[in-house]
């Protein structure tokens, strides 16, 4: 499952679902290889959904969800594992700008013992 935010990213793909009804805050296009793509039509503009914003909108949605899971263009399981895995990103991002902040920071005493010495320290 991926989400789609371009919607030149359609052109070729074929569509398993699309949720278009009158009163609905925005489209859903599925695709059958589990893209996503959720837009929002106003007076005289298209907005797609961002990754995260299409998410929020799917999962607060749960007869979007199950008619997809019906038509078996993307089960309920997918959208778990697309939540864990973003998770897992955002964990090691975390990870990796805490080391590189460490980093940094043993630079800076690092030059500051230079430029000071002992001092640095106390």
């Amino acid at each position: 499952m991926y989400y789609i935010d371009d919607a030149q990213a359609l052109v070729g793909k074929q569509v398993g679902f699309i949720h278009a009804g009158q009163y609905v805050e925005a489209i859903t296009i599925a695709t059958m290889d589990g893209g996503i793509m959720i837009i929002q039509q106003n007076e005289d503009e298209t907005h797609v959904f961002n990754e995260r914003r299409a998410h929020m909108y799917i999962s607060n949605n749960s007869w979007i969800i199950e008619e997809l899971a019906e038509k078996g263009v993307i089960g309920k399981d997918d959208l778990q594992r697309w939540k864990d895995e973003k998770e897992r990103q955002r964990i090691a991002a975390a990870e990796k700008y805490a080391q590189e902040q460490e980093q940094r920071e043993r630079q800076a005493l690092k030059q500051l013992y230079e430029k000071y010495g002992a001092e640095a320290l106390v």
